[in-house]
Formats: structure tokens, sequence, C-alpha cells
């Protein structure tokens, strides 16, 4: 799937489908390859203000629900 448009994207999908991409295709959400797809700098504030933040330990982006186990 190409994330190029991820702004008009619901963030709970959007969110899956970076996870999914990160599991499948990607190292880390800073990899070049990924970086095609999302502006590098918008991207985490945007997900970020929608309650998701990036865990580099297990390359999930998570919700703030998720963040509190």
């Amino acid at each position: 799937m190409d994330l190029s448009d991820y702004n008009g994207m619901e963030p709970d999908m959007l969110c899956s489908q970076v996870n999914m991409k990160l599991r499948n295709e990607y190292s880390n959400l800073h990899d070049p390859a990924l970086s095609r797809d999302i502006d590098e700098q918008p991207f985490p504030e945007q997900m970020h203000a929608n309650g998701f933040r990036y865990v580099a330990d297990v390359r999930q982006l998570r919700g703030s629900v998720a963040a509190e186990f």
C-alpha cells in the first residue's frame, strides 16, 4: 500500500498499515524506503497528535492505551 497520501487516512488505519510495513518490509521508521512514502518529520508529529508514539525497541507505533501496559 502506498502511504504517500497518509494525511487523508484515518489514524488507526494508518498506524496499522505502518506497523505492517515495519514488521514485513522495513527495519525502522526512518528506513529510507519508508521515507519515500511518508515525510519523516511531519509524520511522527501527526501520529503523536493522534495519540500514537513510535517504540523503537519493538519497531511499532503504539497508541496511548497500549503505552500504559
